[in-house]
C-alpha cells in the first residue's frame, strides 16, 4: 500500500475498521428489515392491520422499526401474491378437470 509519508498506518487501519463495522452494521439492518417483513407478512396473514401491527414491531425493534407505510406495502404484497397464488391453483383445477372429461 503506498501512503504518503503524513499519513501514519495505523490511521488507515482506524478507516479499514470503521469501513468493516460499518458493513456488518449494513448486513445487521438488513436482517432486522427481513425479520420484520416475516412478522408483518405473518400478522398480515392472521388479518392484522398495520396499525396494529406498527406498535408490535416498535416493542420489538426500536428504533429499527420500519414505517408504517413500509408495512402497508409488505402486506399489500403479500396479499398480491397470495390472491395471485390461488388464481393459479383454481387454472391447475379447471385444466385438470377438462382433461379428465376428455
Amino acid at each position: 500500500m503506498n501512503l504518503p509519508a503524513n499519513i501514519p498506518l495505523n490511521f488507515v487501519a482506524v478507516r479499514q475498521m470503521t469501513a468493516e463495522e460499518q458493513s456488518d452494521k449494513m448486513a445487521s439492518d438488513m436482517e432486522v428489515r427481513m425479520k420484520q417483513r416475516c412478522v408483518t407478512e405473518f400478522l398480515h396473514a392472521e388479518k392484522f392491520a398495520p396499525n396494529d401491527t406498527h406498535p408490535r414491531l416498535l416493542n420489538v425493534y426500536g428504533d429499527q422499526t420500519v414505517d408504517v407505510s413500509t408495512i402497508e406495502a409488505v402486506g399489500g404484497a403479500f396479499q398480491q401474491w397470495r390472491q395471485r397464488r390461488e388464481r393459479q391453483a383454481t387454472f391447475r383445477t379447471a385444466m385438470h378437470s377438462c382433461h379428465a372429461m376428455i
